[in-house]
């Protein structure tokens, strides 16, 4: 089972009902996942530390940041603009029982909230 995928099955099942557009889950999960980088990066780099001046962070780290979400966006645009690997994705998750299914919903719920909440209150 393969976390990422997972994630976009349950995006793409909630966001694309009728199955002729996976935009919407590719950018669900571009800005899910990008939420987590700009917590990882601000907290790592110490972002909101006084020392760092206004000038850099507007400069070089906003920049990063940005590159960062480009490639992202490019990588997921690639990885899910294939119409085989998403069948193939729907396909290897269709058959999950009603516990994996109620299971893995709760999963996926609480990474959207707590990824939130990170950004929100981190």
């Amino acid at each position: 089972m393969n976390p990422y995928y997972y994630l976009f099955y349950k995006f793409n099942h909630f966001l694309n009902k009728k199955g002729s557009n996976e935009w919407g889950s590719i950018g669900a999960i571009t800005f899910i996942i990008g939420q987590n980088i700009v917590f990882i990066y601000v907290h790592i780099f110490n972002i909101n530390d006084r020392y760092i001046s206004e000038k850099d962070l507007n400069g070089i780290y906003k920049t990063i940041l940005f590159i960062i979400a480009i490639l992202l966006f490019v990588i997921n645009s690639i990885l899910f603009s294939n119409k085989q690997r998403v069948t193939e994705i729907v396909d290897s998750y269709k058959g999950e029982s009603d516990v994996q299914r109620k299971l893995g919903n709760a999963i996926v719920i609480l990474y959207v909230v707590l990824s939130i909440c990170l950004i929100v209150f981190g």
